[in-house]
């Protein structure tokens, strides 16, 4: 089966913020190595991050985290939960951060008020790889690879594509992130397809699928359970801080904790991403392309 691997680059910014939003940058790309992961936390004593839940910064010193992502080489992996990640071709359980990347992030604020906290505001369509400069939301977006495949195959449903004909292959597509936390004293898991696209989504008959049996020239079975995807986030109330459905919600800051004589509301998030490699648009080409993810969190009253 196929190994497309794609390495960090970098992590280059991550931002919390709480009763506004929060940004969360990262750009992979094909290299050796990550060569700068920088965290921050914004707004001061409002909200701040760790790695531990011990230690917490403003600004996450970024040796700590290439401490854990040193090592990152992302490949095709697949996951049916958002928690197990396995090969597609002999179901064997992946360490995490060797192919995919699994971090914990631990949350305290002194804020009374504003403790759900969601992923918010998709604009992955409304920007380009080129055009991400100080856009607020949430998104993924890559540069895109130009490619010609030498045999025809079934690219979409009763789409054929013809051999050798020119198209552009986005890495970004083929992403998903999920969520692992506690919200109201139970864990909850959110797998999240933020290209929105459920007809180019898991385990479809074309694509990727009928691109790699060709190469292969193998039969391959399609999976038989669909892993419950999120592909629109919540929505929220123009005039205030409340939110219209639960489609993103992913935890609530709800322990309090006493951290040197101050009370603090806390809360944990693992955050996994990777390149599903039972997506339609997770094919060859894809190996060179950059990607880039940002990630808005916004917190709210409910």
């Amino acid at each position: 089966m196929r190994k497309t691997i794609i390495t960090f680059l970098a992590f280059m910014l991550m931002v919390f913020t709480l009763g506004t939003t929060t940004y969360a940058w990262i750009t992979i790309a094909r290299t050796s190595q990550i060569e700068s992961i920088m965290f921050i936390a914004t707004l001061g004593d409002s909200l701040e991050i760790s790695l531990d839940g011990e230690t917490y910064y403003e600004t996450l010193p970024k040796e700590e985290i290439l401490k854990k992502t040193r090592y990152i080489r992302l490949t095709d992996v697949t996951s049916i939960d958002g928690k197990t990640f396995t090969h597609l071709d002999d179901n064997k359980v992946i360490e995490k951060n060797i192919e995919y990347i699994s971090l914990d992030f631990y949350f305290r604020t002194k804020s009374k008020r504003e403790h759900y906290v969601y992923l918010a505001n998709n604009i992955s369509h409304d920007i380009d790889y080129y055009n991400t400069e100080e856009k607020e939301g949430t998104f993924i977006v890559s540069r895109g690879v130009n490619y010609r495949i030498g045999f025809d195959y079934l690219y979409d449903e009763n789409v054929i594509l013809p051999k050798n004909e020119l198209k552009t292959y986005y890495l970004s597509e083929a992403m998903r992130i999920s969520t692992i936390s506690n919200l109201e004293g139970q864990e909850v898991v959110k797998i999240f397809d933020l290209s929105g696209n459920e007809h180019r989504g898991y385990g479809k008959p074309y694509g990727g699928y009928d691109y790699y049996k060709k190469v292969t020239g193998k039969n391959l079975e399609l999976p038989t359970i669909i892993p419950p995807t999120i592909y629109e986030l919540s929505k929220f109330d123009p005039n205030g801080p409340f939110s219209l459905d639960d489609n993103s919600k992913l935890l609530k800051l709800d322990v309090m904790k006493d951290f040197n004589g101050e009370t603090y509301y806390i809360g944990k998030i693992t955050l996994n991403i990777w390149a599903e490699g039972w997506d339609a648009d997770l094919f060859d080409p894809v190996i060179s392309d950059r990607i880039k993810i940002q990630l808005q969190f916004k917190a709210v009253r409910n």
